[in-house]
């Protein structure tokens, strides 16, 4: 079984890491692109924005997400663009 590591983030946020997936539910995925999570989701948008700037500083090669098909392609470069965002 691999070690799996959770993250403490802010903002309803929660991420965790197997391997080079990371699964998140700190943001949302509308096609090929990544957003904040909606205010119904994320009480503190400011904290949210924090939480993923936090999360793009990780290494892995898949997103998973609660809600979404999973992200393989060029995934950590979408999360850190939308970080600079």
């Amino acid at each position: 079984m691999p070690e799996i590591r959770q993250l403490r983030t802010a903002a309803d946020c929660a991420a965790a890491l197997a391997r080079r997936s990371a699964l998140l539910n700190a943001v949302q995925r509308v096609g090929s692109r990544l957003t904040l999570p909606t205010r119904w989701f994320s009480s503190d948008m400011t904290a949210a924005k924090a939480s993923v700037r936090k999360l793009a500083g990780l290494e892995f090669d898949t997103i998973c997400f609660s809600h979404f098909q999973p992200m393989r392609k060029d995934a950590a470069a979408a999360l850190r663009s939308l970080a600079e965002y």
